[in-house]
């Protein structure tokens, strides 16, 4: 073989290299090609799945603060009621404590003068010279609201 048909078949082998190379690149980007295609497609679903849950996360957020708004306005509710509650409890020891303080002074009228007093603080005896039978229910307006 001669230089030149040496030098011609070095060049067609290595333009078949070549073009294996070429194929082998095409390849390979097509390959990636379709692994950017993939992962776009991942990408894109991901995106969305996402957005998605916010929405759902949002919905839920919403009604939990709707729930705890009406949480709030019963505890409130509950609160202002235990407070008319004790209030009405002191209002009414402090009224039993007067009917106590009037019926320990009626008491003390029968125990030291032995019935009814007058005005005085006379027993009512001590005037008419007979006991009444029957020990006076009147009492004072002091315990009344």
């Amino acid at each position: 073989m001669s230089q030149k048909e040496e030098e011609v078949e070095s060049l067609k082998i290595e333009f078949n290299d070549m073009g294996c190379k070429i194929q082998s690149l095409q390849a390979e980007t097509e390959s990636m090609r379709a692994l950017k295609r993939g992962m776009e497609n991942s990408l894109y679903d991901a995106k969305h799945w996402h957005d998605i849950e916010l929405q759902n996360l949002g919905s839920v957020i919403s009604k939990l603060e709707a729930e705890l708004g009406e949480i709030r306005g019963e505890v409130d509710q509950q609160k202002k009621d235990y407070e008319t509650l004790l209030n009405n409890r002191m209002k009414l020891e402090l009224e039993i404590g007067s009917y106590h303080s009037i019926l320990d002074g009626e008491e003390s009228r029968w125990v030291s003068g032995g019935g009814p007093a007058d005005s005085e603080g006379q027993p009512a005896s001590y005037h008419s010279g007979t006991q009444d039978p029957e020990p006076s229910t009147s009492f004072s307006s002091a315990g009344q609201k």
